[in-house]
């Protein structure tokens, strides 16, 4: 089909054989295979870069702050390969490299159903509304579920940072590429 429609409107068709990388095919589906098995550090020399999830920080609704954990909130804008979650995320900004915990999903205790991305960074105070923050998941702590109240939501948040800085004190974290 290609072939007759480059004869048609007079353009060059070159074939191409598949880019192998480790005895596999590159593709979008090995990629979104290995995200949805949360193996984000077997993804670089596929993509050629760190699978991350991109965007711009926007106001939320304060709630993070309300429960002490002010939030850098994308909405990304394209729909998400990574499934709904709480992850270790690595965080580029500007040039600077952070770390902390993201929330991947629609906030059910909320009763929200808009899928965003909520990241807490460690050690962080500045204003980043507007700025372009890239969040790299480097491992998935839990699942995204429904608490009871908000004080159940607190204490898991709590836990879920005591977690990720275990597991980056015993995980060496990777150079952004």
């Amino acid at each position: 089909m290609l072939e007759n429609l480059s004869q048609k409107y007079n353009f060059s068709l070159e074939e191409v054989a598949p880019v192998q990388e480790k005895g596999q095919t590159v593709s979008s589906t090995l990629i979104r295979e290995l995200i949805h098995e949360y193996r984000f550090s077997e993804i670089p020399p596929y993509l050629g870069r760190d699978f991350s999830v991109y965007g711009q920080v926007v106001l939320g609704e304060q709630r993070g702050h309300r429960l002490g954990f002010p939030t850098a909130n994308i909405q990304p804008g394209i729909t998400l390969a990574l499934p709904n979650g709480v992850y270790v995320s690595k965080i580029k900004l500007a040039d600077k490299i952070h770390y902390g915990v993201s929330n991947v999903g629609t906030r059910p205790t909320f009763g929200e159903n808009t899928v965003t991305v909520e990241t807490w960074i460690f050690d962080f105070e500045e204003d980043i509304y507007g700025k372009d923050l890239d969040v790299i998941p480097l491992y998935q702590l839990r699942p995204e579920i429904k608490f009871a109240g908000i004080e159940d939501l607190q204490n898991q948040i709590q836990q879920d940072i005591e977690t990720a800085r275990n597991y980056l004190d015993t995980n060496e974290p990777q150079p952004v590429i």
